[in-house]
């Protein structure tokens, strides 16, 4: 997906590559970016990632951890 390996959407890439195959799994990572793009824009939010392995980056809330 990019440059950078500690990504969200690099680590479902190379979860999906496996099973799914390089042209799928590119595909899937297209429609995460394509749905996380409209998310942001339709509620005007700042993008946080996940980070790349769960547990790490984004808000105490979503990894179900409390604040």
């Amino acid at each position: 997906m990019g440059r950078t390996q500690a990504t969200y959407l690099g680590a479902q890439c190379r979860r999906m590559v496996r099973p799914q195959g390089k042209k799928r799994a590119a595909v899937l990572g297209a429609h995460t970016l394509a749905v996380d793009i409209g998310y942001l824009l339709t509620r005007h939010t700042p993008y946080v990632d996940l980070g790349g392995t769960p547990g790490t980056g984004g808000t105490p809330t979503r990894c179900g951890a409390t604040p």
